[in-house]
């Protein structure tokens, strides 16, 4: 059952929010993560049943690194009831796609990842510098099909949607044989390339978003493999 799945069915009551957390915990998902997404679904459950949960606590974030495992996927940082005091959840990738502020606790922040990459952000609290509260969230880049003989056309998907005003993705590619990545498409505003390769063996696709103005850039993504045969 996945966590839709689980969600709907503790919202319908068919089980118990004690049943939901141990379930959500089995999962891997924290004990603390767990009861705060279970008090999120009841306060506004249209919003959140879809949503990757992360609970902000006084000196950090879980999970993380968060890996949302599809692309156009909302995060929505849920800032603890028994926080001491307000948090951020704030893009330091020098982007500034997104920024909660301070938000008190019992409040929440939500944002939508769009394009494959790592994403790091952190708490803008000074008062804890002892204890830096930094988390990251990770996109993936998609690939289709993931195999097919020589000849097939492959396409690599960067983001949900183009590339939106003042930003482009770029993506390398790591050939069979090699232990580096390249450049394969660089400052394109398209959210897919096609691949067709000319010889057989393993192929690894990673990207980017970047904003033009600045130069500053989310951290390229977990790699994704092509198998020519």
């Amino acid at each position: 059952m996945d966590r839709s799945e689980l969600a709907q069915r503790y919202l319908e009551g068919q089980i118990s929010r004690r049943v939901f957390i141990r379930r959500l915990v089995a999962g891997g998902v924290s004990a603390m993560a767990a009861m705060a997404y279970a008090d999120v679904l009841i306060s506004a459950p249209a919003a959140a049943a879809s949503d990757f949960y992360i609970f902000v606590f006084d000196y950090g974030f879980t999970p993380t690194p968060a890996a949302l495992g599809v692309q156009g996927r909302r995060v929505r940082w849920g800032f603890g009831s028994g926080n001491s005091h307000s948090h951020s959840a704030t893009d330091r990738s020098g982007m500034n796609i997104f920024d909660s502020g301070f938000r008190a606790p019992g409040s929440s922040y939500s944002h939508t990842f769009m394009a494959a990459g790592k994403y790091p952000y952190h708490c803008k609290e000074t008062t804890h510098a002892f204890a830096p509260m930094n988390g990251t969230i990770r996109v993936p880049i998609l690939v289709s099909p993931a195999s097919g003989p020589l000849g097939s056309s492959f396409t690599i998907t960067f983001a949900t949607q183009d590339a939106p005003a003042g930003f482009v993705f770029d993506a390398q590619i790591l050939r069979p044989q090699s232990s580096t990545f390249v450049d394969w498409r660089v400052g394109t505003t398209k959210r897919s390339g096609k691949f067709t390769p000319t010889k057989r063996g393993q192929f690894q696709f990673q990207s980017r978003l970047r904003k033009l103005s600045n130069g500053a850039h989310a951290q390229y993504c977990m790699p994704k493999t092509v198998t020519v045969t």
